[in-house]
């Protein structure tokens, strides 16, 4: 998860999915840089801390009764990957994430994570614009 406008319209989903079928929920956040906070010049910083917006998510669904862990792994550049690999380890039933196109050059050549989910994952994949 990140702190853009996709994924705070996907929570609420996640929650009502997650109470209607009383599954419990894996909260991700993957940091592709060492720094975690700051991209490249055509990323947005984030507002907060990966810790802070981790924890706030985690808020959302214990406060709800839903049974929720979370996670922060780093992933080199490599995001899509740790986000299946994540999803194997907690034997994920679906993923959800939040999709943004690119805007920049760079994401004529290279896929969104969001289309690398849905090529490579073998679960359902939700991804929430």
């Amino acid at each position: 998860m990140d702190d853009s406008e996709a994924v705070s319209r996907a929570l609420p989903l996640v929650l009502e999915m997650a109470r209607g079928s009383d599954a419990s929920v894996t909260v991700l956040h993957v940091r592709e840089r060492e720094v975690g906070c700051c991209g490249g010049s055509w990323e947005a910083p984030m507002r907060c801390s990966p810790d802070e917006l981790v924890a706030d998510a985690v808020q959302l669904f214990r406060s709800a009764g839903v049974e929720v862990r979370s996670q922060i792994v780093g992933s080199a550049g490599r995001a899509a990957e740790a986000i299946l690999d994540a999803a194997d380890q907690n034997e994920a039933d679906v993923l959800v994430a939040g999709w943004h196109p690119r805007h920049t050059f760079g994401g004529l050549l290279e896929k969104s994570v969001g289309q690398k989910l849905a090529e490579r994952a073998n679960r359902p994949v939700l991804l929430v614009p």
